[in-house]
């Protein structure tokens, strides 16, 4: 019988602790930079010494974040992968998300190149680009750890888990998908790609939701970073020949990349209703 000693903590709370963690990560950010520097000063005229603390530090950060809000959270649940939502999945709805991954990749692409039209890249989000890309081998690694494993993980058992639950709990799945990826997307902090990050976020937590788990949401969030990743460091044209056309994303990619999350979303929909006893709330 499940324990009821402790019920699941408010979304304002687990918010309140997601944002403090926040701050936390940035300033213990800040401190390392500081020691790093001051311990290795020929880091202030390396370059490439830079590039590599830069992807260690933001390694670290998320790490310390997700530690911040561990320390306030597990205290007020019984089960820490029930807060977190990490429930195992049968094996061909996995499957799914991985071209379900790469089609959300290309769409969000697509999306980000239409958007671009309209409102121009900042020096800001120049220099954030500029963090998604290496120039060696220990900057890749670290670049892929950070973006491809530990970001995932950290992000989507905070807000796909945690805060995400919490908001079904209270309001109901549609407000709580939709509330749950604005807040996603504020934290990031990059107003230019806001819209962006905010459209997948709704995707993957409604992923979360319907298979009850950020096991999938971690695989598409993973994904999604990969091909970041590749597109910033790699000559996409000489990959994809097609895969531009008119410095846009090809319309045919575009269509499928689309149709197939239509239809991905539609089966786990149909497929999953009937296996489960969850019913959506509006």
């Amino acid at each position: 019988m499940e324990e009821k000693q402790h019920p699941f903590p408010s979304p304002l709370y687990i918010g309140i602790i997601i944002f403090l963690g926040f701050i936390f990560s940035l300033a213990s950010a800040g401190l390392l930079s500081i020691v790093a520097t001051t311990t290795f000063p020929q880091i202030k005229t390396n370059i490439q010494a830079q590039r590599v603390l830069a992807k260690l530090i933001i390694t670290l950060g998320e790490l310390n974040l997700f530690l911040f809000t561990l320390l306030f959270l597990y205290r007020k649940t019984d089960s820490l992968p029930r807060l977190f939502r990490l429930n195992l999945v049968p094996g061909r709805f996995l499957a799914l998300m991985v071209p379900l991954g790469f089609a959300l990749a290309i769409a969000g692409d697509a999306l980000d190149r239409l958007l671009q039209l309209i409102l121009p890249s900042t020096e800001i989000t120049s220099q954030l680009a500029e963090m998604l890309k290496s120039s060696s081998l220990p900057e890749l690694s670290l670049l892929m750890l950070g973006s491809v494993v530990v970001a995932p993980l950290v992000e989507e058992v905070l807000f796909r888990g945690a805060l995400q639950q919490a908001f079904e709990k209270t309001i109901g799945v549609t407000k709580a998908v939709i509330y749950s990826s604005l807040l996603w997307a504020i934290i990031h902090g990059i107003m230019n790609w806001a819209i962006q990050i905010f459209v997948l976020g709704v995707i993957i937590g409604y992923v979360a939701w319907r298979l009850n788990s950020t096991i999938p949401s971690m695989i598409l969030h993973a994904i999604n970073n990969l091909v970041a990743v590749i597109f910033y460091n790699w000559d996409i044209q000489n990959i994809l020949p097609a895969y531009e056309w008119q410095n846009q994303v090809n319309p045919i990619y575009t269509i499928l990349s689309v149709g197939f999350i239509v239809w991905s979303i539609r089966w786990l929909d149909a497929t999953y209703r009937s296996a489960t006893s969850f019913t959506e709330e509006s």
